[in-house]
C-alpha cells in the first residue's frame, strides 16, 4: 500500500486518505455521520478524484482518527489478498 495523500476534511470533520494498492487507486473516508455515527468507507479512485460512490469497504461504530483511518486501510487490503 502507498499513501497518495491524506488529511483532515472541513466539510465532514474527518479524516481522508487517497492511496494505492497494486496499479489500483482508492478513497477512505472516515468522519461522523449524521444517520450512521462514526463510519468509514472506501471508494475507487483516479488521480485523487472519487470514479464511483459505490462502497468497496465500510466499517461503523470506531473513532474518527488517522490511526483508525489506516487500520481500515489495511484491513481493506488483506480482504483484496
Amino acid at each position: 500500500m502507498t499513501i497518495i495523500e491524506k488529511g483532515f476534511n472541513p466539510q465532514t470533520f474527518g479524516v481522508y486518505a487517497f492511496f494505492e494498492h497494486k496499479g489500483s487507486e482508492f478513497y477512505a473516508d472516515l468522519c461522523d455521520t449524521y444517520e450512521q455515527g462514526n463510519e468509514c468507507m472506501i471508494f475507487r479512485s483516479l488521480n485523487k478524484q472519487v470514479t464511483s460512490w459505490s462502497e468497496l469497504y465500510c466499517k461503523r461504530g470506531i473513532p474518527v482518527n488517522e490511526e483508525s483511518l489506516l487500520s481500515c486501510i489495511q484491513e481493506f487490503i488483506e480482504s483484496l489478498n
